[in-house]
């Protein structure tokens, strides 16, 4: 594991609370409350930070190239599982912020219990498509390539 934050917990815990703080932002920018319930945003920041980026985390340095790599054509077990772990975690979370509009008056609907079921709910589906499907190199996302023409414009080809 060359370039591994997960050797030194320090690094590890740097990355991780630079990333808690940049989900944060995020979900203030996506609407959370901004004056009321920090703490429930950040304990939402918090969650999500650590099922969608510990695997990557623990396990690769954060550059931008890696991060790209991993998150659109993983090629190892180990950022198969973060590509995994990361895009369901994010998909649970911003699926499951529809419950916060319903107008239903349900304790369950309050800021951000539907959040964390959704991270919670997506975390778990990526780790079973994690299992159930053997890594056997990229997935099918890496068989959309990008490739720029003479005129510089971009043509997707499918392999």
């Amino acid at each position: 594991m060359r370039g591994s934050s997960g050797r030194n917990p320090l690094i590890f815990l740097i990355h991780y609370l630079i990333y808690t703080a940049i989900a944060y932002v995020t979900f203030v920018l996506f609407g959370a409350p901004v004056l009321s319930e920090q703490l429930e945003t950040l304990s939402l920041s918090l969650l999500f930070a650590f099922l969608s980026g510990a695997p990557y985390l623990f396990n690769f340095l954060p550059t931008t190239e890696r991060i790209g790599t991993v998150l659109w054509t993983p090629g190892t077990k180990a950022e198969r599982f973060a590509c995994c772990s990361f895009w369901c975690t994010l998909m649970g979370t911003w699926s499951s912020a529809f419950f916060l509009v319903l107008d239903w008056d349900r304790p369950w609907q309050a800021w951000p219990i539907p959040c964390v079921a959704g991270s919670l709910f997506g975390f778990i589906v990526g780790f079973g498509i994690y299992l159930l499907f053997p890594f056997k190199g990229p997935p099918c996302i890496s068989l959309l390539h990008q490739t720029l023409d003479s005129a510089d414009q971009v043509k997707i080809r499918f392999e």
